[in-house]
């Protein structure tokens, strides 16, 4: 299994890294990690990213489901088989942070494309952004290449998320409130004196 790691660096909102990978197409990779390597200001931070099956994944009529990996930082968060057009089944077996996913089949050996969002709290600086794509599902019967299982990683964007302003007069509010309570327990104390 080979590896590919690239690096970027991250602005406020930003595709950090596409392979562009549209159908028809050809072969992008087998099986293998891709890591991007990114900088980042820490913090929660929201990621997309789509996993694109290539028009020959799966083979012809083989039924097999292809297994995808995700890890951040060297933990796998999210992980799951999907059905790119050959046949087996879209099930995620590991989803720790919650994220959203839909994986749509171009049907008839025809490719598909698994779309991923959520959050996740980035480390300030270098943090890592690792996919790795295995051809055996459940349902597979042996190793197989980019001759008939290729995949590709478009757009993943990584954009830093902003703190929810509170209102201007929300600050007012709050001081209105606490001299109110400060008045009522002096009027009190007068009462019982």
């Amino acid at each position: 299994m080979s590896a590919s790691v690239l690096s970027a660096a991250v602005a406020p909102a930003a595709v950090i890294y596409t392979d562009g990978a549209t159908k028809p197409n050809g072969a992008y990779r087998g099986p293998e990690t891709l890591t991007v390597n990114f900088s980042a200001a820490g913090g929660s931070t929201a990621l997309s990213f789509d996993l694109f099956g290539a028009q020959s994944v799966d083979d012809f009529g083989n039924g097999y489901d292809d297994l995808f990996s995700v890890a951040l930082n060297g933990v796998t968060v999210f992980e799951g088989y999907f059905n790119l057009g050959g046949g087996g089944s879209d099930s995620v077996i590991t989803n720790t942070l919650g994220w959203a996913w839909t994986a749509v089949s171009g049907g008839s050996w025809n490719g598909g494309t698994v779309a991923v969002s959520g959050l996740a709290n980035l480390v300030a600086g270098a943090n890592s952004f690792a996919v790795t794509y295995n051809p055996v599902g459940p349902y597979n019967g042996g190793n197989q290449g980019t001759g008939d299982e290729s995949w590709a990683l478009n757009n993943l964007d990584v954009s830093a998320v902003s703190p929810v302003p509170l209102p201007a007069a929300a600050p007012l509010l709050l001081a209105a409130i606490g001299s109110l309570g400060f008045a009522s327990r002096r009027s009190r104390k007068r009462k019982s004196a």
